[in-house]
């Protein structure tokens, strides 16, 4: 099965002289995280943002309304984390422990990023200033 995990994965055996009995195997399927990733400027889906599973190995995109749905493994544990080069994403990223259940909801906001661009210059000699440190909050 390519959708699933078993437990136990792999067992070794070595000088059998009769039959075992008992000897099972589960087998779990792939779990889903799922939620929308919405853009706040026009409130509709965010196409093509990056969720990566953590530890998993694996990346899909959101599609055009939004939506993504990522396949764990039973069991995992990690962080489920959006990027798209030129936009701010919140959350950063949602927390997963034990994904035993599929697990729906986990929503995200895009905003585009906001570049502030500038030179210091000398007030007298207007020149350029090096060595600054320019900081903004609010």
């Amino acid at each position: 099965y390519d959708d699933g995990t078993f437990i136990a994965s792999n067992r070794s055996y070595s000088g059998l002289s009769a039959s075992l009995s008992g000897q099972n195997f589960a087998w779990y399927p792939t779990r889903i995280i799922a939620g929308t990733i919405l853009d706040e400027e026009t409130g509709g889906g965010a196409d093509g943002v990056a969720v990566a599973a953590s530890g998993a190995g694996l990346s899909i995109p959101s599609g055009a309304d939004g939506s993504y749905f990522l396949g764990v493994p039973h069991g995992w544990s990690g962080t489920a984390t959006p990027t798209q080069p030129g936009y701010v994403i919140t959350p950063v990223s949602i927390s997963h422990a034990n994904v035993t259940n599929d697990r729906t909801g986990h929503d995200y906001l895009r905003r585009q990023a906001r570049a502030v661009s500038g030179r210091i210059r000398h007030r007298y000699t207007d020149e350029g200033v090096d060595g600054l440190v320019v900081a903004f909050s609010g």
